[in-house]
């Protein structure tokens, strides 16, 4: 990936100064009003999304048993579900923004709360993954799409603090949804963290629909600069 970053990358040095007339990045240009749903957006798919890497497997394996194919199952089919992933441009040009976080959010707090009652049951497991893997990568693009909305003039800058904050939900969900989990149970945990998925959704990207160039550009650029 480095030498791939190193190929395609431009080599310009911009010593500090940004692309907009040379303005100068500070505190202020990164908490700009439209970036707060964004932010909170990427905390929380942070959050959740660390929650389910940490905690989907031993519930599945626990439910099914040691000697179970249901885990590797899980994985494999999560994977290959996740590949669907690349067609994230098109959902978004054809829902935009706000649309596609809606279904996205949606899907991920199903495939969590399919978990907590049923981690043992072959259906659940299987539709968890299906809907978990697909939707997991695509708000990975969601993000980046946004990003580049509300950092137009600095996308690369701009997108290196949403993945900040995406990391600092990362550090913060096992640790906060863990206690749930001690302190009740992991079924609980399980629910409600499909809760604090669906309470993103009073906090919404901009309305304005993407063309089809519009997606695939903004993506590819944001998302290299993210690499």
């Amino acid at each position: 990936m480095a030498w791939y970053a190193a190929r395609v990358l431009p080599a310009e040095r911009h010593e500090g100064k940004g692309s907009d007339g040379g303005k100068t990045v500070t505190v202020r240009w990164f908490l700009r009003p439209a970036s707060a749903t964004l932010y909170l957006t990427a905390f929380v798919h942070g959050l959740i999304g660390a929650f389910y890497w940490a905690f989907a497997l031993e519930a599945v394996s626990d439910a099914a048993g040691e000697n179970s194919l249901m885990a590797p199952l899980f994985w494999t089919l999560m994977g290959l579900a996740g590949i669907s992933s690349v067609f994230a441009g098109a959902l978004f040009v054809q829902l935009a923004l706000r649309l596609g976080q809606a279904v996205l959010f949606i899907a991920l707090s199903a495939a969590i709360a399919l978990l907590g009652p049923a981690p043992g049951a072959l259906p659940a497991v299987l539709a968890s993954a299906v809907l978990y893997g697909p939707a997991f990568m695509a708000t990975s693009s969601l993000l980046a799409l946004w990003s580049y909305r509300v950092f137009p003039e600095q996308p690369s800058t701009g997108f290196s603090a949403t993945v900040l904050v995406l990391g600092i939900g990362t550090l913060t969900g096992p640790a906060a949804l863990g206690a749930v989990a001690d302190h009740y149970s992991v079924r609980t945990a399980f629910l409600v963290t499909a809760a604090v998925a669906l309470v993103i959704l009073a906090f919404r990207p901009p309305a304005r629909r993407l063309e089809h160039s519009d997606a695939l550009g903004e993506e590819s650029r944001a998302a290299t600069c993210g690499r």
